[in-house]
């Protein structure tokens, strides 16, 4: 298994629309949610076969993509946001 300390993450974008590419050694993309995308809703379009999941604040799983069916959810407050796939695989990011 491979850590990273909470303090290492970096906060998601509040652009309206984006990418997050997989990096080559194929950890998953860990972004945190402030004041600036909590609330908003996430709309992510996946590759096959990847995922996304969104974490509370306490480490609640809210939405995992595979699980749920579902590309889009609300972001909360202080939570945690996670790209999985295969190295280099991109993600289309809508933030409303």
């Amino acid at each position: 298994m491979t850590y990273i300390c909470e303090d290492g993450v970096i906060p998601l974008a509040a652009d309206a629309s984006q990418k997050v590419v997989i990096s080559a050694n194929g950890y998953g993309q860990w972004f945190k949610i402030d004041g600036t995308t909590a609330g908003k809703t996430i709309e992510v379009a996946c590759p096959d076969g990847d995922s996304f999941a969104v974490y509370d604040k306490d480490n609640n799983l809210v939405n995992f993509s595979i699980m749920s069916k579902s590309n889009t959810c609300e972001l909360p407050e202080n939570g945690f946001l996670v790209f999985s796939g295969n190295a280099t695989d991109e993600f289309g990011v809508k933030i409303k």
